[in-house]
């Protein structure tokens, strides 16, 4: 593992350790939309220079606001220009491509977790509390629908095991045989 490839994977894991899935999720994707091209251009060759290229205002204020963004953006070799970042050097492109990969594949739609790690993700807690003194099946016909689009919603990360990205889960993906288990 070279330097950069160390520096660049502890930018990206800070980064993805302070913020929700979501908000990693849709960051990295509009960086690696803009970034795909240059470096992909560039394949396995050991450094890449190019004219600078200013990443987009909305991809850098969002990366820039966001804890460890700016590291992370200094990491993939992008320098600070006043209020804009502009991209001049990359030291290992394969190397971003390599980081980036898994950003592509939720893009395309495949599911990251598999095995035992998919079990796991799909194993839902759901702790209702009924208030003191009120009736069990009146609060349970109130809430039921709630219940029942809160198990059926889409992940918008993780692929429920029936589907794709996106898709909603279904009683067999939470683990029954049908809805009124």
């Amino acid at each position: 593992v070279s330097k950069y490839q160390e520096t660049l994977g502890c930018a990206m894991c800070h980064f993805k350790a302070q913020h929700p899935k979501h908000t990693v999720h849709s960051t990295l994707l509009g960086l690696w939309t803009w970034l795909k091209s240059l470096v992909e251009d560039a394949g396995s060759a050991q450094s890449m220079s190019c004219s600078p290229h200013s990443l987009p205002s909305e991809v850098s204020q969002k990366l820039s606001n966001l804890r460890h963004g700016p590291e992370l953006l200094k990491a993939i070799g992008f320098e600070e220009t006043g209020t804009a970042w502009a991209l001049g050097h990359v030291q290992e492109p394969a190397s971003i491509v390599k980081m980036f990969h898994d950003i592509g594949d939720v893009e395309e739609g495949e599911c990251m977790v598999q095995g035992k790690e998919a079990e796991a993700a799909r194993d839902q807690t759901l702790l209702i509390m009924i208030p003191d003194g009120f009736p069990a099946e009146l609060f349970f016909e109130e809430v039921e629908e709630h219940v029942r689009q809160a198990l059926s919603a889409a992940d918008p990360l993780v692929a429920p095991a029936s589907g794709h990205i996106g898709d909603q889960y279904r009683w067999p993906d939470r683990g029954y045989d049908n809805e009124e288990s």
